[in-house]
């Protein structure tokens, strides 16, 4: 069994996500290269913060059904809307072939735009509006 994380172990994680996106979309074509991978990452980040979230009202998912119910029932409506879309994405990015040609810099702001209602302190937010010209 994998040990329940606190609040403060899912923002680290989070962050640690975060930090990857940022070092792989320091140049424009990252983005533009690879906007699926930039999505999953996205993703994934949202998925520690919504836990965190969580784990702060003393409730920790074991998995992802329960996680998409939790989120449903214990957050704020656009928190719920935000992850739902982001892992929506994120399971088209993964799952889906030639995702990769379905997805652009434009839908990796949409993405990181929904990250920001999950976590308005999101680095994220902060790397796109800095590298605007990626997204143009």
């Amino acid at each position: 069994m994998v040990p329940v994380a606190d609040k403060a172990a899912h923002q680290r994680k989070a962050r640690h996500n975060e930090k990857f996106f940022t070092l792989n979309t320091t140049i424009t074509k990252g983005v533009k290269s690879y906007p699926d991978w930039c999505i999953i990452v996205i993703h994934y980040a949202a998925l520690h913060y919504v836990d965190a979230k969580l784990a702060k009202m003393n409730i920790h998912p074991p998995d992802h059904q329960d996680r998409d119910s939790l989120v449903a029932n214990n957050l704020a409506r656009g928190i719920s809307a935000a992850y739902n879309f982001l892992r929506n994405r994120s399971e088209t990015a993964r799952y889906f072939p030639d995702s990769e040609n379905n997805f652009n810099e434009h839908d990796v702001r949409a993405c990181i735009d929904k990250l920001h209602v999950i976590e308005p302190n999101t680095a994220l937010f902060k790397f796109s509006t800095t590298y605007s010209a990626a997204f143009a």
